[in-house]
């Protein structure tokens, strides 16, 4: 995500996600807070090297929850972009991800978390991989190691307000956009992503 639109300094990231309006997309509520909607943030997905292969996307508005979750505010929003040139986001980057079901307490999953680490022998620039096992741990809130989309201190049960938030963004999206059910655009070739490293576990 990129402040101002010429494309100003870049502060977090954000994953497209799978809704019904193929306009959403998911991030860190800590990354939202100093952000006025339609005006201030753009979106790059894929970005690369300073390059943007499918442009920038303004930020119309973002969906978050105050109300704790297992001792925790949960670190979360739900980004809403505005379509442009008749198309949505998700029609370019190919539909989106899913929001991973809640954890059982001990229960492990292995996540993929795709950045753009600074500190050397990085450059921030090009997009890594950092893959990781991730325990629900009750009663930890955002202090424990968990599994999200995006970061590793989001809350460990972000899945339980991610499907209402989703619902609030595509409702309001439907109705600000006044959209409906047209067919999906076929999907822009994807981006080389053979610059990706792996920064293991």
């Amino acid at each position: 995500m990129y402040v101002g639109a010429e494309f100003g300094p870049s502060g977090c990231t954000a994953s497209v996600i799978e809704s019904a309006t193929r306009t959403l997309a998911i991030t860190a509520d800590h990354c939202t807070v100093n952000i006025k909607p339609g005006t201030t943030v753009k979106f790059a997905p894929a970005a690369e090297e300073g390059q943007q292969p499918y442009g920038g996307w303004i930020i119309d508005k973002k969906f978050s929850s105050p109300d704790p979750v297992d001792g925790s505010v949960p670190d979360v929003a739900v980004l809403v972009f505005r379509p442009q040139d008749g198309k949505r986001i998700a029609d370019l980057t190919g539909c989106g991800l899913q929001v991973h079901p809640g954890l059982e307490p001990g229960e492990s999953v292995r996540g993929s978390f795709i950045d753009y680490p600074g500190p050397s022998p990085y450059d921030s620039l090009r997009q890594s991989i950092c893959v990781g096992d991730y325990t629900y741990q009750p009663g930890k809130g955002r202090e424990a190691r968990i599994i999200t989309v995006l970061n590793s201190n989001g809350g460990s049960r972000i899945s339980d307000v991610v499907p209402d938030l989703i619902e609030q963004a595509d409702a309001w999206a439907t109705a600000e956009y006044n959209l409906d059910d047209t067919p999906t655009v076929p999907p822009a070739p994807t981006p080389d992503t053979g610059s990706l490293s792996g920064l293991g576990r």
